[in-house]
Order: structure tokens, then C-alpha cells, then sequence
């Protein structure tokens, strides 16, 4: 039997519509057109009915997604919860900075920063926003514990020049 049912139809006079929603229940989908239904090459918007899946701009969300998005996206705000700590434990005494010296030659060798992926990992999979948000932090504490060093340094050389120059 065909499954496939026209739910919402919103014509104009002409018979354009600018809104077209219909289910087919062949592959459990309810699909929202928003152009006329001649030259249309797919829905602009995807509920998948059993998983609750949404695809905006392609009729497929992607495996393991709730939204897919083929297109941009843009938004006012956007909260990401992450599990795990926050890097504040870069402060902790424990936390192993590694040297300015040890992290240009891993610079040299790897041509990014430890513990940040490389150019190739990101145009292969992608940035997962909460994770990289989490380690751009822990970059930016690891650089303030740098700088702090950096200053005592150079208020223990400024010292010893005005010895010096006593």
C-alpha cells in the first residue's frame, strides 16, 4: 500500500505553494518543501518519525546526530555542556608545564601545539566546538603561566642591572 500522504498543502492562486508537507511512510520521514513542486530536488526540511532525527537542507541526518545542517548556521548564543574538568587544573602545583625550550622544539617537529590537533585531523573530522573551546582555555592558561615567568625574569634582570649600575 502506499503510505505516502499529503499532511499540509498551502497554495496560492496559482498553485504555487509555500508550504508542502507530506509523509511517506516508506522511509518513515516527514518532509517540509518550501518552493513550488515543479523543479524541486528535495525537502529543505527532514523529521526522521523513530529516532526524532532532523536534517535541514539535506533529507538525511548524519549517523549519530540529532540535527545535520547542509548549509551554515548561525546563532545569537550557543551553550555547550562538556563532562571533564575545565582547565584550571594547569594552576594546580602539579600540572607539568613543559619548558619554552621543549615546546619549540615540539613546535618544530609537530607544526602545532601539543595537545591541539593538527590541520590535517581538522579538515578530515572536523572541530568538536566543546572540546576545542576546552583546550584553546587550556592554551590560554598555560600562555598566562608563561608570561608570569617571562615577568619575574625580567624584574630579576632589572634588579640586577640596577645593582649594577650602583
Amino acid at each position: 500500500p502506499n503510505h505516502r500522504s499529503q499532511l499540509l498543502l498551502m497554495e496560492d492562486y496559482y498553485g504555487n505553494y509555500g508550504m508542502n508537507l507530506h509523509y511517506d511512510g516508506s522511509d518513515n520521514k516527514f518532509k517540509i518543501f518550501g518552493a513550488s513542486l515543479s523543479g524541486e530536488t528535495g525537502p529543505h526540511f527532514v523529521i526522521e518519525r523513530e529516532s526524532g532525527n532532523v536534517a535541514i537542507g539535506t533529507t538525511d541526518a548524519a549517523s549519530g546526530y540529532k540535527l545535520s545542517v547542509d548549509g551554515k548556521v548561525i546563532c545569537e548564543e550557543l551553550t555547550v555542556e562538556l563532562s571533564g574538568s575545565w582547565p584550571d587544573y594547569v594552576f594546580e602545583k602539579e600540572y607539568n608545564l613543559i619548558s619554552l625550550i621543549e615546546l619549540e622544539k615540539y613546535i618544530e617537529n609537530n607544526h602545532h601545539l601539543p595537545g591541539v590537533p593538527a590541520a590535517n585531523q581538522i579538515e578530515e573530522s572536523g572541530i568538536a566546538m566543546g572540546e576545542m573551546t576546552k583546550i584553546m582555555m587550556e592554551k590560554v592558561e598555560e600562555l598566562t603561566l608563561y608570561l608570569i615567568e617571562a615577568n619575574k625574569r625580567i624584574s630579576e634582570l632589572e634588579n640586577q642591572l640596577k645593582v649594577l649600575d650602583k
